[in-house]
């Protein structure tokens, strides 16, 4: 037990970590090898005192992680994984405009996908409740808009590909958000309100008809 909680704390780090632009190094040398960039040059070492500026291709790789971690955890720390990640990714998500820097679409997809594999694996919304004071509504319909804007937002990027896995990823989420809200034999369904869901499948029917991506034609199909 002592051990998971450890780990837990770990993982709340790396997401503080993910989410801030940048960081203060208060411990002495520390090594982060290539998960470091100081004007525009890689460091290997960052003395104590300086700010550290963590890249996107680096926040990305760490939101891989928690992919291979949801996807790896055992069913029983689903929640409690889930609980230490999510608010503060969707938070940070959410506080701002998809940019080239603190919020890339890379960085937003694989946490689009992390959130995607906590919710399918769970089969649950609850892992969307934190116990922070805001309710498991609230926080599925944040996300729920959070998938939205990714889907529909204008992104100026200088990778499509970067675009095209995050919009991809939102879309999942997306069906999973919608599946598990309006299953009828679900305890937890019913946080979406019905202009929500008009709103959703108004953005799908856009996205089967005349997105310009066929991967997401493809798929936005296969959901209606």
């Amino acid at each position: 037990k002592t051990v998971r909680m450890a780990l837990m704390e770990v993982f709340s780090l790396v997401i503080d970590i993910i989410t801030t632009r940048k960081m203060r190094n208060n411990s002495g040398v520390v090594d982060f090898k290539l998960f470091v960039r100081k004007n525009n040059q890689r460091r290997e070492q960052v003395s104590q005192g300086e700010t550290i500026e963590f890249s996107p291709t680096a926040r990305t790789c760490l939101l891989n992680s928690f992919i291979l971690a949801s996807q790896r955890c055992q069913p029983s720390q689903l929640t409690l994984l889930a609980r230490k990640c999510l608010p503060k990714t969707i938070d940070w998500a959410l506080g701002g405009r998809i940019d080239s820097d603190i919020r890339h679409p890379l960085c937003i997809a694989a946490a689009l996908q992390m959130t995607f594999v906590l919710v399918t694996r769970s089969k649950s919304l609850d892992v969307l409740e934190n116990g922070s004071g805001q309710t498991r509504k609230d926080w599925v319909r944040r996300t729920h808009k959070w998938s939205l804007a990714a889907i529909k937002g204008v992104v100026t990027s200088d990778s499509p590909y970067a675009i095209s896995s995050m919009r991809l990823a939102a879309l999942k989420l997306i069906l999973a958000l919608v599946s598990i809200d309006q299953n009828v034999f679900s305890e937890n369904g019913g946080c979406l309100s019905p202009s929500e869901i008009v709103e959703t499948f108004s953005v799908l029917r856009g996205a089967a008809n005349v997105d310009e991506e066929p991967a997401m034609r493809k798929l936005a199909c296969h959901i209606l």
